[in-house]
C-alpha cells in the first residue's frame, strides 16, 4: 500500500518505467553516491511532472542475488550531515516583490509595540515608523527569511500616535512595502478625585440605617461588638476611556491608616449589580444614600449589605499596621466596565470571610478625606485608545476688541446695518484655534445650537447672519453658519495625526432692521472617525 491502507497500483510502487538518473553503487562503505537528475528536478519546477518524490532501486533486480546497499535516512540522528540531500543550482528569475498582509501593531504599551505582518514567500522584515508619515525611525533589517514576521519597537511616547508601515525583501532582492498603518501608545490614566466628585460610602450591618457618604473614612471587615460586618462601596467615572480601549493594567489603591488589630484578612472586590447614591451623612439616617438595608435611603437592596456579583473579582490582604497602601489589581473588571460588557456601578469591597465573632477591621481614607488629597482612594489605568478614539481642544479664542475669549468670542454691543469682524486682521488674529488629535481617518464639521439670542430686551438674529472661515482662506470663502440638526463639514479625509490645527474666523452681518445689543449663541465644532 502507499499509505498503509489503500494498494498502490502494482505491488512495490507506483513509478514511471523510465529511469531519471542511475549510478553504480560502489562496493563499500562511508561513500555517497550521486544520482543526476537535473532533468526530473526541471519538470518539477514547471510543473511538467508533479513532484511525488523518487523511488531508487537496482536497475536489474535480482530476487536471487545478495548484493543490498544500506543508506542513512532522513531520520537518522548521530549524524545530520550524512541525511539524503538534493543539491540544486539554478537560475531564479523572480521579479515579483513580497505580498504584505495581515499588517497590525500588538502588544502596545505606554513606550513599547509589536509589530507583526506576513507574507506569501520568504523574506527579511524591517519596519519605519514616526510621528507623521514621513516617518523618521527605521529597524535594523532581520535578515532571516520568513513568512511570519515580527518587529519590536522600543523607547515609545506615551499617547502618541505613530504611523508606520512595514518592509520585505526576498532571497532575489525584490522588496515589498506596506500602505501606512497607524497606532496609539498607551496613557496611564490616574483617577483620584475628591469631595466634590468622589462618589464612595460604606455600610454597617449594626447600624443598618446610617449612611456614611460624607464620611472621611472608610471601613472594611468586622467588630464583635454588635455583630457587625462592615463593606465599602466605591465607584469611579471612566467615561474618559473610549468604548472598546485595550486596558493593559488597572489598580485599585486604598490606604489604610488606621486598624482594630494587626491581622491581615483578605479582602475582595466585587462589582455592583445595580445603581446605588452616596448619600451625605457622616454616621446618620438622613435618607438620601446608601445603607446597610437601602440603596439610596428609601429603596431597599435585593438583599442586605448590598447588591453586587458574588464572584471575587480580585484580592488583597489588609495591612497589619498603619499607613499602607492596599492594592487591588482589577484590569480584567476594568476591561468589562470600558468593552460595555458591564455596566459601570461601581464596586464593593468586603471581607471574603466575613466573620461577626471577631474584631479585624481596617480603616481607610475616602474621596471626603481633605488634609492629604493623595491618599485618597484612586485607580491607576494604563489603557490603549481604541481606533476612532478623537480628542478636539478649543486652543484660544478672541474678542472682536483683540482681548482673550476664554473658550468664547465676543462680537460686543452691535448697532443695526453694521457688519463686524473678529479675526482675519492683525488684531485679533482668528476668533477661535482649535486642535484635533486622531488615530484614524477623521473629519471636521461646525453647527450651531441655535439663532442669536438677545435676553433683555428678547429679540433674535437668524443664525445665517453669523458667517465663519478658515483664517487661512480670502474674504470670499465665508460660509452662513447653520444651527443644529444641520451641520457643515469644514474636512474631510484627515490623516491620524497627534495635533491638526485649525483657525477660524468670524462675521456677524447685523440687519438693519435687526435691535441693537448683545446677542449670543453657542457653537459646536465635532470631529469624527470616517
Amino acid at each position: 500500500t502507499y499509505d498503509g491502507s489503500n494498494p498502490w497500483t502494482l505491488a512495490g510502487g507506483d513509478y514511471s518505467g523510465i529511469a531519471s538518473g542511475s549510478a553504480a553503487a560502489p562496493n563499500s562503505t562511508s561513500t555517497w553516491v550521486d544520482l543526476s537528475i537535473s532533468s526530473l528536478a526541471q519538470s518539477w519546477v514547471t510543473g511538467g511532472i508533479p513532484n511525488y518524490g523518487v523511488l531508487i532501486k537496482q536497475d536489474v533486480e535480482n530476487p536471487a542475488g545478495s548484493d543490498a546497499k544500506g543508506y542513512y535516512s532522513a531520520d537518522y540522528l548521530t549524524d545530520p550531515s550524512l541525511r539524503p540531500k538534493l543539491t540544486i543550482e539554478w537560475t531564479g528569475t523572480d521579479t515579483t516583490p513580497p505580498n504584505i498582509g495581515e499588517v497590525r501593531a500588538e502588544s502596545i504599551t505606554r513606550t513599547s509595540a509589536t509589530i507583526k505582518w506576513s507574507t506569501d514567500e520568504g523574506a527579511t522584515s524591517q519596519v519605519e515608523y514616526g510621528t507623521t508619515t514621513s516617518y523618521g525611525s527605521t529597524t535594523a533589517i532581520d535578515p532571516a527569511i520568513v513568512h511570519q514576521h515580527t518587529v519590536s519597537l522600543a523607547g515609545l511616547t506615551e499617547d502618541t500616535v505613530y504611523h508606520y508601515r512595514v518592509r520585505s525583501i526576498d532571497r532575489y532582492g525584490n522588496e515589498g512595502i506596506s500602505g501606512d498603518y497607524t497606532f496609539q501608545t498607551a496613557i496611564l490614566l490616574t483617577i483620584q478625585p475628591g469631595p466634590a466628585d468622589g462618589i464612595d460610602t460604606w455600610l454597617s450591618s449594626f447600624d443598618q440605617t446610617l449612611n456614611y457618604g460624607a464620611s472621611t473614612y472608610l471601613r472594611a471587615g468586622n467588630n464583635a461588638a454588635g455583630t457587625s460586618s462592615y463593606r465599602d462601596l466605591l465607584s469611579f467615572d471612566l467615561s474618559q476611556i473610549t468604548l472598546g480601549s485595550t486596558v493593559n493594567s488597572a489598580t485599585l489603591s486604598l490606604y489604610q491608616y488606621a486598624q482594630a488589630d494587626t491581622s491581615t484578612p483578605q479582602l475582595g472586590v466585587y462589582y455592583m449589580t445595580g445603581a446605588w447614591a452616596e448619600g451625605t451623612g457622616g454616621g446618620a439616617a438622613t435618607g438620601d444614600g446608601a445603607t446597610w438595608l437601602s440603596s439610596d435611603g428609601v429603596n431597599p437592596w435585593t438583599a442586605a449589605g448590598g447588591d453586587f456579583n458574588a464572584t471575587v473579582q480580585s484580592t488583597a490582604n489588609a495591612s497589619g499596621t498603619a499607613g499602607a497602601w492596599v492594592d487591588f489589581n482589577i484590569a480584567g473588571l476594568t476591561q468589562n466596565w470600558v468593552n460595555g460588557t458591564l455596566t459601570n456601578n461601581g464596586m464593593l469591597i468586603k471581607k471574603t470571610a466575613e466573620n461577626g465573632a471577631v474584631t479585624d477591621y481596617k480603616d481607610f481614607h475616602s474621596s471626603d478625606y481633605t488634609v492629604d488629597p493623595l491618599l485618597r482612594p484612586k485607580m491607576v489605568i494604563e489603557y490603549v485608545p481604541a481606533p476612532g478614539t478623537i480628542t478636539i481642544t478649543i486652543d484660544e479664542t478672541y474678542n472682536r476688541d483683540g482681548s482673550a475669549g476664554g473658550g468664547s468670542v465676543g462680537f460686543g454691543v452691535v448697532t443695526a446695518g453694521t457688519t463686524y469682524y473678529v479675526g482675519d486682521a492683525a488684531v485679533p488674529p482668528y476668533a477661535v484655534k482649535l486642535s484635533v488629535k486622531s488615530n484614524s481617518l477623521w473629519g471636521l464639521k461646525v453647527s450651531a445650537m441655535g439663532d442669536l439670542v438677545q435676553l433683555n430686551p428678547a429679540n433674535f438674529m437668524d443664525i445665517s447672519n453669523l458667517s465663519w472661515k478658515k483664517d487661512s482662506d480670502g474674504m470670499g470663502s465665508w460660509q452662513s453658519m447653520v444651527k443644529l440638526p444641520a451641520e457643515t463639514v469644514v474636512a474631510t479625509s484627515q490623516i491620524p495625526n497627534n495635533s491638526t490645527i485649525f483657525l477660524f474666523d468670524y462675521m456677524l452681518t447685523v440687519p438693519a432692521m435687526a435691535t441693537s445689543g448683545t446677542y449670543s449663541t453657542s457653537v459646536v465644532y465635532t470631529a469624527y472617525p470616517e
